[in-house]
């Protein structure tokens, strides 16, 4: 949980009339909100709600209840709008509006090619810095990866393509993680900072050439007929090494070293989706020799054991 002090932050959520544009065939809708609710157009029908360092807080609660308005004659399609504000008293205050992409909240794949968060932007105030992030559910201290963007004109519609090649986590993060398109909760848009407020309005939010899957996590090296590449390290009792299987939610997974004569030397139990892929096994005291690592999926040992060697100097 983030070290947030409760109850600094607020925000209010409606959907209101906006003017409709059309997007290309690449990109894939996440909402237009042209049907008056909060459920976004995905399949997995994910939610939108506003969230703040209060959210983070020891008492928890969300910042605000979205409510759904309906503005008079005249308009043309809807949009969301949503008001944050961050005020004083937290270690890094915040306010933003965000969607997960499934209803249960848990995490998607966004596919390999998924490569700009695109949407039409209508601000109350023009100048003001908001970030685009993506949530991870590997990253634990809030600081997701995501890219500024600064608003337009008040009253002025502006469309938007943030290409995800330009995110970064930002400088107060407390531990570097990889953005992994293969794992992603949620689509959020944040403000930071004390005394910061923004309004805006939301439309035809999309990201370009996303394929929306299961969760999984793809070695860095992957797996192919023939023979992949596999690397490991050896220290102070650890071994480390990339997953080198997809993996979805859901699945259990156990990794076992073997000596090269057959002897099971250990077996442990390992969360390739929360560890970001990363595997470290405690595995004191290996003698200098060779080993093969093999990995069980629900059970079933998978192909590809993996050899290593430990040498002392």
């Amino acid at each position: 949980m983030c070290d947030y002090c409760y109850q600094k932050a607020h925000g209010q959520l409606l959907i209101i009339g906006t003017p409709d544009f059309p997007f290309p065939a690449s990109a894939v809708k996440i909402d237009d909100f042209n049907d008056s609710n909060l459920t976004n157009a995905l399949t997995a029908q994910g939610v939108w709600e506003g969230f703040s360092d209060k959210s983070d807080g020891i008492a928890g609660g969300a910042s605000a209840k979205p409510s759904p308005l309906t503005l008079g004659a005249g308009k043309t399609g809807k949009g969301l709008q949503y008001r944050m504000t961050a005020t004083t008293g937290a270690a890094h205050p915040y306010a933003g509006v965000k969607t997960a992409f499934r209803s249960d909240k848990a995490a998607v794949s966004l596919g390999a090619h998924a490569s700009s968060v695109m949407f039409d932007l209508d601000p109350t105030t023009s100048g003001k810095v908001f970030r685009v992030e993506l949530e991870q559910p590997d990253i634990t201290d809030g600081a997701y990866w995501g890219a500024s963007v600064t608003t337009g004109a008040y009253d002025h519609w502006t469309r938007l393509a943030v290409p995800l090649s330009s995110f970064a986590q930002p400088s107060w993060a407390t531990a570097a993680r990889p953005l992994n398109k293969q794992n992603v909760t949620a689509l959020r848009f944040v403000i930071y900072d004390a005394g910061n407020s923004l309004g805006l309005t939301l439309d035809n939010v999309y990201i370009d050439s996303m394929t929306l899957g299961p969760a999984g996590v793809r070695a860095a090296a992957a797996r192919a007929p023939g023979g992949r590449e596999f690397r490991a390290s050896y220290r102070k009792g650890l071994l480390e090494y990339i997953f080198p299987y997809d993996a979805s939610a859901g699945q259990r997974w156990t990794a076992a070293v073997f000596s090269a004569g057959g002897r099971m030397l250990l077996r442990q139990a390992i969360d390739p989706l929360k560890t970001g892929g990363r595997i470290a096994l405690s595995a004191q005291s290996l003698p200098a020799g060779c080993y093969v690592l093999v990995h069980a999926r629900d059970g079933v040992e998978q192909p590809g054991a993996d050899a290593f060697v430990v040498t002392r100097r």
